[in-house]
Parts: structure tokens; C-alpha cells; sequence
């Protein structure tokens, strides 16, 4: 005779086990309703189930018919707080193997989180706000590894937010009471020489330097044209000359101009501000001057801009310079030689 632990129903002895209970406890409470077992028999049940492991095929089993299934026993019910506080005393400290994490992982890829769809009220919201205040931040003395930082990167790469999420984005950077928080937080706060440094080796590279051009080639700054500009634009409009504003040069030296206006195919009209770029009837070349709160030799911006124009010529463009003050005090007379540049 087999022993009792290795004994096994056949499919038929199930179904016919099946078919007889089928009904017997129907409105009738569980035969161990209001009762328990004894220390003894605990430990006698406890002590036949050591050992013995489920198959894999059983363990499926178990798992698809508890799947999308809320746990009976806890419906509508919440643990209470004492309850709640003995889970966390018990997971804290916890640390999980890489194995169990690997695990934890897998299982859960593929599923929509569920908090998917959920929107915070106002209230909850104020109430985490509430309960983080004064906590130091997870991270707190702890740096990112090089590993860490490289996947974290590769993970955004290419990732855009949309024109929706960058109008939240921008809508929330500008609340006067984010700007005040961030100028407050910011107070007294200074930049070690070691970050300074680290800071201007990364914004000094090549390839930095170059993103920056190129970032800048497309933006147009001002954002809205000079009086000077504006009058030279409307003696073009008047005289119906067709005409590009900002139009963005690739210079040999790498770097980018934008250039005022420029008429095709191959006539550039540059508007110099007396200032910004020291009209020599004004301003002494070895004079020093203030500029973008920073010093600098007049003839230094001269040069800067002898280059920028020489660069335009190169690739066959021909260049006409017309300054602030000349618009303003001989306006017919730079009208005609504005003219007389476009139709030569």
C-alpha cells in the first residue's frame, strides 16, 4: 500500500470528490466556522507541509486564478493604523538581494502602474507636501554612480516633452511664488572654486561650444527689431523690395551671424547701433568701454565685426553697413545709398 504522503487522486477521483460536494455547504457555515486549531494540530498540519513544494504547473495554476482578483478577506476593509504601523516596523532595514530585485523587476515590466489615470486632489497633494516638510531628500549625501548617470542619460536621450507638458512646465517655472522660492533658496549660496572650474572646463569644450552655436544660429535675439531696422525695413517695403530678416550665416571660423537683413541673391544691409558697436565718428578705438557689463577695447568690437563682414563676402555676398545715427539725421540721403546698394 502507497504511503499516505505519496497517494494521488486520478483526474476521476477529483470529479467525482467534486460532484459530491457540490452543493452540500450551500447557505450552511464552514465546518471550522467559529473555531480553531489547537497548538498541536498547528503543528502537526505545519510539520506534513514542510518540504513539500508546489510544481511549477501548480504555481501557475495558483497564479491565473488569483490574477485581476481582489483578496476576499480584504474587501472593503482597511488596515488599521497599529496594523499599518507593525508592516512598516517590519520592512524596515529590509534590503532585497539583486536576485529578488531582478525579479521584482521582470514581474512588474509591462504592467501600467497603478496609479495610471489617477489625478491627486488638491488636498492630497497639500497633505504630502505637508508630511515630506523638514525630511532630508533620499538622496541626501549620496552621489549617482558613473554607471547610473550613463543609463539615466541614455534613457532621456531623445525623449521630448509635449507642446502641452512644456506649456505646464513653463506656466509653473513662472508663478511668482516659484521665482521667490528659488531666489530664496539661492541666498548666500556660493559656487566652490572646484565647481567653478568643473563648469568652465564643460562649457569650454569643443563640442559644448559648438552646440551652443548651433542652439544659437536658430534662435533670434532681440526678439523684436531695433527702431534703426524697422526704418530700413520700410524703406524697402516701400519701394517693394522683397527682403529675409535674421538670416543665419555659417562662418569658416564655425561660428554663426545672423545678419539683418539680407536681399537676394546676394546684397546684406547690416544696421550698427552707435553704441553696441561704437560708431567711429562717436567712440576713440583705444578707448575702453563697458559693454554687457564687461570692459572692452573699441577696437576690438571693430575687428570683431571686420571679420563677420569679410566672412559674408567670402561666400559672394556684398555687404553695405548703415549705422543708427546716419537713419537719424540724414534719412534721404541714406535712403538713396540704400537704394542705389540694392539695385546695383
Amino acid at each position: 500500500m502507497a504511503k499516505r504522503k505519496d497517494f494521488k487522486h486520478t483526474e476521476e477521483s477529483k470529479r467525482k470528490i467534486s460532484e459530491n460536494l457540490k452543493g452540500k455547504f450551500t447557505g450552511i457555515k464552514h465546518p471550522m466556522y467559529g473555531k480553531h486549531h489547537s497548538e498541536e494540530t498547528k503543528r502537526k498540519i505545519s510539520e506534513a507541509g514542510k518540504g513539500r513544494k508546489p510544481s511549477a504547473e501548480t504555481k501557475r495554476k495558483l497564479s491565473e486564478s488569483k490574477k485581476g482578483k481582489p483578496r476576499p478577506d480584504l474587501i472593503g476593509k482597511q488596515p488599521s493604523m497599529e496594523t499599518r504601523n507593525k508592516i512598516s516596523k517590519s520592512n524596515k532595514g529590509k534590503i532585497f538581494s539583486d536576485e529578488h530585485k531582478k525579479n521584482l523587476s521582470q514581474s512588474m515590466k509591462g504592467r501600467p502602474s497603478p496609479r495610471k489615470g489617477v489625478t491627486l486632489s488638491e488636498e492630497s497633494k497639500k497633505k504630502i507636501s505637508k508630511a515630506n516638510k523638514g525630511r532630508p531628500s533620499q538622496m541626501k549625501g549620496k552621489k549617482h554612480t558613473v554607471e547610473s548617470k550613463q543609463k539615466m542619460s541614455e534613457s532621456a536621450k531623445g525623449r521630448k516633452d509635449s507642446d502641452e507638458t512644456r506649456k505646464k512646465k513653463s506656466i509653473a517655472h513662472n508663478r511668482p511664488e516659484t521665482k521667490r522660492k528659488n531666489s530664496e533658496a539661492h541666498i548666500g549660496k556660493k559656487h566652490s572654486v572646484e565647481s567653478k572650474q568643473k563648469m568652465s572646463v564643460f562649457q569650454n569644450k569643443p563640442e559644448t561650444l559648438q552646440k551652443n552655436r548651433d542652439r544659437r544660429a536658430k534662435q533670434v535675439f532681440p526678439k523684436e527689431d531695433t527702431k534703426p531696422e524697422k526704418t530700413v525695413q520700410t524703406i524697402l517695403k516701400k519701394h517693394e523690395i522683397n527682403f529675409q530678416k535674421h538670416f543665419n550665416f555659417k562662418l569658416k571660423s564655425g561660428k554663426n551671424h545672423q545678419a539683418d537683413i539680407v536681399i537676394e541673391p546676394n546684397h546684406v544691409i547690416e544696421v550698427f547701433g552707435d553704441y553696441w558697436h561704437f560708431n567711429p565718428k562717436k567712440y576713440d578705438g583705444e578707448s575702453i568701454q563697458k559693454m554687457r557689463k564687461k570692459e572692452i577695447k573699441v577696437k576690438e568690437v571693430w575687428q570683431e565685426d571686420k571679420n563677420i563682414i569679410n566672412g559674408m563676402e567670402e561666400q559672394g555676398y556684398k555687404v553695405l553697413v548703415v549705422w543708427e545715427s546716419e537713419l537719424k539725421d540724414e534719412l534721404d540721403k541714406t535712403t538713396k545709398r540704400i537704394l542705389k546698394f540694392v539695385t546695383n
